[in-house]
């Protein structure tokens, strides 16, 4: 049983990294590709934003 909470717990901690890392590569890629800018992120956090996923709702 406890070996099942630690592999689930692993795998969930993988689920993350990959989400964040996902997140990370689009919005360098909004960067570089001119799309996105500090002005759009503070304008979006103005807006309500509070997550990276907020972010990208607002800007993809």
């Amino acid at each position: 049983m406890a070996e099942t909470v630690v592999a689930t717990a692993n795998l969930m901690d993988d689920m993350a990294q990959q989400h964040a890392n996902a997140q990370l590569q689009t919005i360098t890629a909004l960067i570089v590709a001119g799309e996105l800018n500090s002005l759009d992120i503070c304008a979006a956090l103005e807006e309500g934003a509070e997550t990276v996923d907020d972010l990208l709702a607002e800007n993809v």
